[in-house]
């Protein structure tokens, strides 16, 4: 693992490195629609929204994967953090194949590095 200035980490999937890196970090839609899913969250500038976990290529700033997030997940293991089930719903498609994934201090585990 390499942790940067940041605080984003890398972590390498698989064996081999290619050039895709992907970045993984959430966004917050504005909506004032009601819905059981929407959220508030008060350090963003828009307060209300709905919220998507995303993965982007950070070449080509295209979004590669996205998850909504709809409340508590029940079939997520009890023992297992969100942030580690974010990150492998959204790279599924990118396990073993060599791809960085870089992420911000919410996605960093030593169970994900491992």
């Amino acid at each position: 693992i390499q942790t940067s200035t940041t605080h984003h980490t890398n972590v390498k999937l698989g064996q081999q490195r290619t050039s895709f890196c992907a970045e993984l970090d959430e966004q917050l839609f504005p909506s004032k629609t009601r819905c059981c899913f929407l959220q508030y969250i008060a350090t963003k500038p828009d307060k209300f929204g709905i919220k998507f976990w995303v993965a982007c290529d950070l070449k080509s700033k295209y979004i590669c994967n996205v998850l909504p997030y709809l409340g508590k997940d029940p079939s997520r293991p009890s023992g297992e953090r969100l942030s580690e089930s974010v990150v492998m719903r959204l790279m599924e498609p990118f396990v073993d194949k060599g791809r960085a994934v870089t992420t911000d201090n919410f996605f960093t585990s030593l169970s994900l590095a491992q």
